[in-house]
């Protein structure tokens, strides 16, 4: 994503109307909560500088995952579960 624009990219989908159309369901604002934070992780892991959120604790939560997960594309699946594995053992 970055590449592509030269400059950083802030992402911000927090409770937005795209977000329903997406659930193919009826859902306010306060019913996007899941979908706000898997689309945040998901534009992380695909390379996504910052996050503009509502949603604080549950998007800081998803986003580590997706940057952990990030560290993963494109490299051989054994060496990124060790490196994967040495994050969350360093967490405890």
């Amino acid at each position: 994503m970055r590449r592509e624009l030269g400059l950083p990219v802030l992402v911000g989908v927090s409770r937005k109307s795209f977000l329903e159309r997406l659930m193919r369901r009826p859902a306010p604002p306060e019913d996007r909560l899941f979908a706000s934070v898997g689309a945040e992780a998901i534009a992380v892991l695909m390379g996504a500088d910052a996050v503009r959120t509502h949603n604080v604790r549950e998007t800081r939560d998803a986003v580590r995952v997706g940057e952990a997960l990030r560290l993963c594309l494109g490299r051989d699946p054994l060496e990124c579960s060790q490196e994967l594995r040495g994050l969350v053992q360093g967490a405890r």
